[in-house]
């Protein structure tokens, strides 16, 4: 097969899936310390990263830090 037939779009598509793939295995791979990750988010959804990236900085900031509980609420400073 000549290799100036495949397409960019198909190339990126291929790409893209290989990710979704590892960041799917990656997620399921997680172990019990993570587990208020676990918690609060089912598993990767293309939906919701649509959503947070749609969002300014400060918002996917918040929604980030919520989500990981990586963030400065009250009773993360004490």
């Amino acid at each position: 097969m000549d290799d100036r037939n495949i397409s960019r779009q198909n190339i990126r598509r291929k790409i893209k899936s290989w990710m979704d793939n590892q960041h799917l295995a990656r997620w399921q791979g997680l172990s019990s310390t993570q587990r208020h990750a676990r918690e609060l988010i089912s598993g990767p959804s293309p939906a919701t990263k649509t959503r947070i990236l749609s969002c300014n900085k400060t918002k996917s900031k918040v929604v980030n830090g919520l989500l990981s509980e990586h963030n400065t609420l009250r009773r993360h400073l004490h």
